[in-house]
């Protein structure tokens, strides 16, 4: 084998690896996480950003409010917001 060539150059079948969660998949798991323990009128976008484990402004850019989150929590997962993925489950996008 070549050296600093992995055995699993292709792939490798079961050792696949998923991606990571995008930044808003961790900001909407962090609300939910500090409403839990904290309840939502206690809760500051600071709070789910130390959470998260994300710069406060980064928080800020993807969602301007509490208001945000809470709407981002009935958002369509990703995998389901293509055109052709919504046709085969019958799920519709307005």
């Amino acid at each position: 084998m070549a050296k600093g060539r992995s055995r699993r150059a292709n792939g490798g079948g079961a050792a696949r690896m998923r991606a990571p969660p995008s930044d808003s998949d961790r900001i909407i798991d962090a609300a939910l996480a500090c409403i839990a323990r904290q309840g939502w009128r206690r809760l500051s976008l600071a709070d789910i950003a130390a959470e998260a484990g994300l710069p406060v402004l980064r928080v800020y850019r993807l969602f301007s409010s509490k208001t945000a989150i809470l709407r981002g929590f009935f958002r369509p997962p990703r995998s389901t917001a293509n055109p052709t993925n919504a046709r085969a489950t019958g799920f519709s996008i307005c």
